[in-house]
């Protein structure tokens, strides 16, 4: 225990907090409100100022110098401080989420947002809801940490061209995409391990939305494939006679093409019918056509209709 002597002498102080800044909790009340003794303590370590009087906790000089030296200093500012646009600023360079203490003006300061973001993603969680719904700086956050997706605004989570967007950053963000637009990983994985091996594919989704979004995160792994949806219907029966080819990876969100036979190996008519045997022995060896329902569908009905489209007139194939 510091003697209450040393406490109160100012040169002992000085070389006390020499050795270890956070000695100046042992100084007395009146060195604590001494501008040297202060400066000389924020000088090594900023967050000593949490030890300083309120006043000098009030003092702009002293309180950018702690912030400069340690942004975590911005906790223990006083109110004023905590309003004051140039100590955020510098408090945020080496504390990027110094900005969950600001005043809510500031919190709405798009520079200081920018730089809160850039610094740490997950400041985005202490924006003003006007700029949790600023693609620029929801973005910026992303490269930081595709957590801070979570804390956009419920607009742009369920904005489908942004999400896009944000993939192309990080395809992380499906972990916290809205529950209508979340896929299964294993479903991924299993049509990468699948379409490797040359397996026909033909996987089912309940919206155009959640098609688009399986075909962004097999787009980043640079997997070939159709989507078929309302947007894509002019070729659908075409599309779906070929279901069963080598490599054919189809995304679609209906029972497309019904009526039309999907045949193991490729369209009847296409191709030599020799070549057409040959191609279907293979498909038949690895496993006929693999059909993939990511979620239950309006019915049951329809789920058959899906699972009916795998091993068809006794050929080969499976479903899931």
């Amino acid at each position: 225990m510091i003697e209450s002597y040393l406490s109160n002498n100012k040169k002992a102080m000085m070389q006390l907090i020499s050795v270890n800044p956070y000695n100046l909790i042992y100084a007395s009340d009146n060195l604590k409100d001494n501008e040297e003794v202060i400066y000389h303590a924020v000088n090594i370590d900023g967050y000593s100022l949490k030890f300083a009087s309120k006043r000098l906790q009030n003092y702009k000089p002293l309180v950018l110098q702690a912030v400069k030296n340690c942004g975590y200093a911005y906790i223990y500012t006083s109110k004023k401080m905590k309003e004051d646009f140039d100590i955020l600023y510098y408090a945020i360079e080496t504390y990027g989420l110094s900005i969950f203490y600001a005043d809510n003006k500031l919190k709405d300061n798009f520079l200081l947002a920018y730089k809160s973001v850039k610094k740490n993603g997950i400041s985005l969680a202490y924006l003003s809801t006007r700029l949790k719904n600023n693609k620029f700086i929801v973005k910026n956050a992303l490269q930081n940490s595709p957590y801070s997706f979570s804390y956009c605004s419920n607009i742009l989570k369920n904005n489908k061209e942004f999400i896009m967007e944000c993939l192309n950053i990080s395809t992380q963000i499906y972990y916290y995409l809205p529950e209508h637009l979340k896929i299964d990983h294993e479903i991924i994985e299993k049509i990468i391990e699948r379409n490797k091996l040359g397996q026909p594919i033909l996987v089912f989704t309940s919206s155009i939305n959640k098609s688009e979004v399986y075909s962004n995160l097999l787009n980043q792994k640079n997997i070939k494939h159709v989507v078929l949806n309302a947007k894509n219907h002019e070729n659908e029966a075409e599309i779906i006679a070929n279901a069963g080819k080598e490599n054919s990876l189809i995304i679609t969100t209906s029972i497309s093409g019904r009526g039309v036979d999907i045949q193991l190996g490729g369209k009847k008519g296409s191709i030599p019918k020799d070549q057409l045997k040959i191609n279907k022995d293979k498909i038949k060896s690895l496993g006929g056509l693999f059909v993939i329902g990511t979620e239950r569908m309006e019915s049951r009905r329809v789920d058959n209709q899906a699972r009916g489209r795998s091993g068809r007139q006794g050929d080969e194939g499976s479903s899931v």
